[in-house]
């Protein structure tokens, strides 16, 4: 691979973008139209600790930013009081697509393939923006120790996996 993905998580939507090695990225502003009594307050990288909700403010991603590895960002408003990817005014979380019994590891939508809507589905899922199977859950799970909850790092497994930075993509 020649470069890098940036990928932007809005509210459930998903953007993709490539950056060559050694190239930086311009953070842009939300596409979306802003929630009334939410301002945008900045992009979170989704390995950071954040629970959705919190009044303290979250470490947000530095512009311009110049990946060394695929980088998965998160929008996060503020009402003046809290820090949120899911403002108030959005439609409640909706089940992930898919609900089949397949055992493939990745798989998170269960739709029988392992592809990056596997990662946005777990990322969704963190975010309160949509939910897991119970199978969605165990073939999301990716990362050691197996046995814990599933995290942003199961989804950066997955990308990594797709553009060859690994070869397996269960852990261990």
């Amino acid at each position: 691979m020649a470069g890098y993905a940036v990928i932007y998580i809005d509210r459930g939507e998903t953007t993709s973008v490539s950056v060559p090695n050694g190239q930086s990225v311009t953070l842009p502003a939300p596409s979306s139209a802003p929630v009334e009594g939410y301002a945008f307050a900045g992009w979170m990288l989704a390995d950071e600790d954040f629970e959705d909700g919190q009044s303290e403010e979250p470490a947000f991603a530095v512009s311009p930013l110049t990946p060394t590895k695929v980088v998965t960002l998160i929008a996060v408003y503020t009402d003046g009081s809290i820090y949120t990817a899911n403002p108030a005014q959005t439609p409640p979380p909706s089940p992930t697509s898919g609900t089949g019994d397949n055992d493939l590891p990745g798989d998170a939508n269960c739709d029988g393939q392992v592809n990056a809507a596997d990662a946005a589905a777990i990322l969704r899922y963190l975010v309160q923006l949509g939910n897991l199977s119970e199978q969605g859950k165990k073939n999301a799970k990716l990362t050691q120790p197996l046995d814990t909850p599933v995290s942003a790092a199961d989804a950066a497994r997955i990308l990594r996996w797709l553009v060859e930075l690994i070869t397996d993509l269960r852990q261990g």
